[in-house]
């Protein structure tokens, strides 16, 4: 296989003008080897790509530039409801040519495609998810848990 359907289930705390909020919630992604670097290609959120000399690189880095861009996004924002629109609408933007090497990836995983050693001790999905955002206002922060840390996690949909 070339490309590596991913899901990357995300958890931020995040901090900005006059809120406190924790933005979570699933994004699909592929990964690929190019040009002797792994790249991990947004498909929700699309836009955004990362790279690495290997797959823990590339991922790591994504998650970075994930994070930074949501971070961008709250100092840029005047307000909690105007931060949570542009966190949405950066979460909902689909890169077209990528959710097609995602669903053709995913479907020659369901087929029996054999998959590179790295992949293989990942989680398996096999449900058809969707990605989602849901950003939620921390109110009363001394509610806030070592579980409301940052935290991502990826899964080969399958």
């Amino acid at each position: 296989m070339t490309n590596y359907p991913l899901i990357l289930n995300f958890k931020e705390l995040v901090s900005g003008n006059g809120f406190l909020s924790e933005v979570s919630g699933r994004a699909h992604l592929v990964m690929r080897l190019e040009d002797n670097e792994w790249w991990m290609m947004g498909v929700n959120p699309g836009g955004i790509a990362a790279k690495g000399s290997t797959q823990k690189e590339a991922y790591t880095s994504f998650c970075r530039t994930f994070s930074e861009v949501i971070q961008d996004i709250s100092s840029d924002s005047t307000s909690f409801a105007d931060f949570q629109s542009k966190v949405k609408a950066f979460v909902s933007l689909t890169d077209k040519e990528e959710d097609a090497l995602f669903q053709q990836s995913r479907e020659a995983i369901r087929k029996g495609a054999e998959v590179e050693a790295a992949f293989q001790g990942l989680k398996r999905d096999t449900a058809e998810t969707q990605p989602f955002c849901n950003i939620n206002r921390i109110v009363r922060p001394e509610e806030l848990t070592p579980d409301n840390n940052s935290n991502f996690m990826q899964k080969v949909a399958a």
